[in-house]
């Protein structure tokens, strides 16, 4: 949070890009990147078992709201008044955030600091275990394909001449609802059943955007992409969670939240650099059957229940 907080502040001393704009933007990705681990790490070790799906349901419910709500929040402060305002903004936002977990967790984290354990954890041995490196590869086609759709949907809108928002809306109000409203059942069912059941959804609801997105059936691709994506983001956290030791925990919630973090990226520029090649409605078709390959790799691997 402090390195988030000083990017934050940083960016008010940018008039332009140049190297001290690539430094605040690394800046900005280290303070992001660590926070994400290291928040996943304490839902990880501090969670009941028998809860982690409904913990990192709600987890995902509050990203998904605040990626739906921040975009509006700042054109609306640059408009009344400039980036400065969005800046500060921001880094008021951090202070908040970190009073609220200072506050939430100062007694564990004050029992860990006294009576905790180091040990040295091996990242190499992590991945050997086939459980969760074929749940590291469930991953990465998962965000590769959650990231490709954003990324890319409105430039399919503008060549179909129809508006992008509606669909955003409506895939992400299903994502909210099902991260509210699945994680009991997820943990009482089974995370691995479920990660079964939403991949079809999922893929289905990529391939069918470049046939629907004009059409007045635009909504039915949105609530299958939403809902595939609310239930893939509980049971990957999820079952990430139940891996490893608690020393080892750190560790494997920053190799998860590494690989997740890697998909957004190749969703950005393989997916960019394919769609140059083949055109935008290829693009969707393929990350549809890219999917699906998620789904064999779940059914068919030796990912353990956790």
């Amino acid at each position: 949070m402090a390195v988030s907080l000083i990017s934050s502040l940083g960016y008010n001393l940018i008039t332009g890009f140049g190297p001290g704009m690539l430094f605040i933007r690394a800046l900005h990705g280290i303070g992001f990147s660590a926070f994400i681990a290291a928040s996943f790490s304490l839902a990880a070790k501090w969670v009941l078992p028998e809860k982690r799906g409904e913990s990192f349901g709600i987890i995902g419910a509050a990203l998904m709201a605040s990626m739906a709500i921040a975009p509006l929040i700042g054109d609306f402060l640059i408009r009344k008044w400039n980036f400065h305002a969005l800046y500060i903004a921001t880094s008021l936002s951090i202070i908040l955030a970190w009073a609220s977990v200072s506050l939430a967790f100062q007694s564990r984290t004050r029992a860990h600091r006294n009576g905790g354990s180091r040990s040295s954890v091996k990242y190499l041995s992590l991945l050997r275990e086939r459980s969760f490196f074929f749940l590291l590869v469930s991953t990465i086609i998962f965000a590769h394909c959650q990231a490709t759709v954003p990324n890319f949907l409105s430039l399919l809108a503008a060549e179909k001449g129809v508006a992008s928002g509606r669909f955003f809306f409506i895939s992400y109000s299903t994502a909210i609802i099902i991260l509210l409203t699945t994680g009991k059942i997820i943990d009482r069912q089974g995370k691995l059943l479920f990660m079964r059941r939403a991949y079809p959804f999922f893929a289905l609801g990529i391939v069918l955007i470049p046939g629907m997105i004009s059409s007045p059936l635009f909504a039915v691709s949105g609530i299958l992409f939403g809902a595939g994506m609310g239930l893939l983001f509980t049971v990957h956290n999820a079952l990430a969670a139940g891996h490893g030791s608690e020393t080892e925990k750190p560790a494997i919630m920053a190799l998860f939240t590494a690989v997740y973090d890697t998909g957004f990226i190749t969703g950005a520029l393989v997916s960019g650099w394919f769609s140059h090649l083949t055109g935008l409605s290829m693009l969707f078709w393929s990350c549809g059957i890219l999917a699906l390959l998620g789904f064999l790799t779940v059914a068919v691997s030796q990912i353990r229940e956790t």
